[in-house]
């Protein structure tokens, strides 16, 4: 069977169309969780601390704008940890070693900044009564 050519001048010797998708597909997008084709998790982790970070430096100019520490906490609350905790029960279990490090030390950093405060579970125990009540 002749290779299979894509639009962008590239060659795949592929001769199914399995073989095709396999190529070309390596992340999805499920509901907005990314999966690689080896249900990894990385890519979602990546993004979430990416976009985390960026709100972050938006919460560090209010605060230094004199917005006070409570307004802050609530709303990292209600943006941050509702984004990283949007459908944990379906991601979290796929986390490995390295992912599961990754959301504890911006956790970790996020209550240096005193943005997160101590008193609140760690990730960990958020996640668990969200995956009991799915």
């Amino acid at each position: 069977m002749a290779p299979f050519s894509l639009p962008l001048l590239l060659s795949v010797s592929c001769t199914t169309v399995s073989e095709i998708l396999s190529f070309i597909c390596k992340n999805i997008k499920i509901l907005g969780i990314i999966f690689t084709n080896g249900l990894s998790i990385t890519p979602h982790v990546q993004h979430l601390a990416t976009s985390s970070a960026q709100i972050l430096y938006a919460l560090n100019i209010l605060s230094a704008h004199c917005l006070c520490r409570l307004a802050i906490q609530a709303v990292f609350c209600s943006v941050i940890l509702a984004r990283l905790l949007y459908a944990s029960p379906a991601w979290w279990g796929f986390a490995g070693a390295q992912n599961e490090q990754k959301v504890c030390s911006f956790l970790r950093h996020s209550t240096w900044l005193r943005f997160y405060s101590s008193d609140l579970p760690s990730f960990d125990d958020l996640c668990t009564p969200a995956d009991q009540n799915s």
